[in-house]
């Protein structure tokens, strides 16, 4: 994630978390979820408990976990809507936010919408009919394929980006969910 942000790098933190005030909120509450689950499951005399079992027992939970995980999303959603792009890593950790992506174009410009879960089934498409936001993340993930990208539109619409085998892929949540009832059916 530093390296992205460096300088010269293909992200620009209008508002860059630093080093030693990153953490992981979302950590931080799983781990009490998990002292918690622990110690249920010594007093209920359980070997062992995982997410069935939290699911069991949720409800003997203290209110403040499930409100934790509110305030996080509530924090974030306000932290989104800051202009530019919010900077996560997979533990959600904070990196910055107000980051522009600064990456070139990239040739031919096309992308993969995934008509399933596993990409298997794509529609080849060219990036022009797109916004800037969709762009900028599409070639942020064509330069960088570890990124993963998450696109709201200002409808609403949200699209996962990723470099799936290679090739820039986008799923769009709406797609998506009427596809995967269809399969499944």
């Amino acid at each position: 994630m530093e390296n992205l942000l460096k300088t010269g790098g293909p992200l620009r933190a209008k508002y860059e978390i630093e080093k030693t005030w990153r953490s992981s909120p979302f950590i931080l509450i799983l781990e009490e979820v998990a002292r918690h689950l622990a110690r249920f499951a010594v007093d209920k005399r359980k070997s062992s408990a995982g997410w069935q079992e939290y699911l069991t027992w949720y409800e003997e939970f203290p209110y403040s976990f499930s409100q934790r995980f509110v305030e996080l999303a509530l924090w974030l959603s306000d932290l989104a809507g800051v202009d530019g792009c919010l900077l996560l890593d997979l533990k959600f950790s904070l990196f910055g936010f107000g980051v522009e992506i600064q990456v070139p174009n990239f040739e031919d410009e096309m992308v993969y919408r995934a008509l399933d879960i596993e990409a298997q089934h794509c529609v080849l498409e060219s990036i022009e009919s797109a916004g800037t936001r969709h762009r900028a993340a599409y070639r942020l993930c064509h330069e960088h394929a570890q990124c993963l990208a998450f696109v709201v539109s200002q409808d609403g619409a949200v699209k996962f980006v990723l470099n799936h085998q290679d090739k820039v892929t986008y799923w769009n949540h709406l797609d998506f969910s009427r596809g995967f009832l269809g399969l499944y059916r």
